[in-house]
């Protein structure tokens, strides 16, 4: 004789009966059949359901079998191997989300510990890993919530908030359209957890800002001069009418950036500008458009080789 608690037991442990283990199997293959149906039905109500069922009802029974058995299976190893204990649910994290929007270049990857010979395997482990390495790297800028790091002797990334790909390219521009303005080379962009960060070989020097109260007369003279000539150039590039203002890449967003950050675009002339900064706009619409820096001020010029003698 066997008890009916015993046969029970029995009974779920090998799948033939209505248990909850088994019964949850069986649901979920029943929903999915359910699932396809309904979308079959919803894209066409009056559509022919004889191929769909008849290979539903082929499939089923193994499948049937497959899900129930595969749920007793699991039963039976958790029960030998809680030996009673309560279980903790492990719970994984979800897989961070890699965008590379600019390829990185080879002094970003050696600056990673990497070869530009390296697999796409290789170079996504390395990306996912950079933040967890900024707490040795040197800051070399820190300002509201946007950081400038060293990598090494060569390279910098900049991460944060409104670091934009739209600057990748703006960097890649001028080395061709405008040499004469010494500026970072881009060396890759990509998006983490959608936390911008952008690759650049780093320019050793001293800020302007950090050197101007010490600087002799002609000192000062010569370092205007030279950003004459490089501002002249810059705003020399020519503006093809009809093309939007702001930045270089869709989606052309022009930033005021006076007070806080504040988006507008695209604009197409200057009048559509005076509206985007003014409540009233003044009465200017013809002056010549040109290529500019957007913040330009001493604590983003950087002084090379300059020797502090007067």
């Amino acid at each position: 004789m066997e008890s009916e608690p015993a046969r029970k037991r029995r009974l779920s442990d090998d799948g033939s009966s209505g248990g909850p283990h088994h019964v949850a199997g069986q649901r979920f293959l029943n929903k999915l059949i359910l699932t396809k149906i309904s979308t079959t039905l919803n894209q066409d109500p009056s559509a022919d359901l004889t191929v769909l069922l008849s290979d539903v009802s082929a499939s089923y029974p193994s499948k049937r079998r497959k899900a129930t058995e595969t749920r007793t299976s699991a039963r039976k190893d958790r029960v030998a191997d809680s030996a009673g204990k309560d279980e903790m649910p492990i719970i994984m994290p979800p897989p961070p989300n890699l965008e590379v929007l600019y390829p990185i270049a080879p002094a970003a990857l050696a600056a990673m510990g990497l070869s530009d010979g390296s697999s796409e395997t290789e170079i996504e482990s390395a990306l996912i890993q950079l933040p967890q390495t900024f707490s040795r790297g040197e800051i070399l800028h820190n300002l509201c919530g946007r950081q400038i790091i060293a990598l090494d002797s060569n390279v910098v990334v900049k991460c944060g908030p409104k670091v934009d790909p739209a600057e990748h390219y703006l960097l890649e521009y001028l080395r061709v359209h405008c040499p004469t303005m010494r500026s970072p080379e881009p060396l890759g962009f990509f998006m983490l957890d959608h936390q911008p960060h952008l690759f650049m070989t780093r320019i050793k020097g001293v800020t302007l800002h950090s050197r101007w109260p010490s600087m002799s007369a002609s000192q000062k003279s010569s370092v205007c001069s030279k950003l004459d000539v490089m501002l002249s150039d810059l705003r020399g590039i020519p503006w093809t009418p009809g093309v939007p203002l702001g930045s270089l890449i869709s989606p052309h967003i022009c930033k005021d950036t006076r007070h806080h950050v504040r988006t507008g675009g695209p604009i197409y002339n200057e009048a559509e500008f005076n509206d985007f900064l003014l409540r009233t706009p003044l009465k200017c619409d013809d002056h010549q458009i040109v290529l500019c820096h957007g913040d330009l001020n001493p604590k983003n010029i950087i002084l090379l080789g300059y020797s502090g003698r007067k």
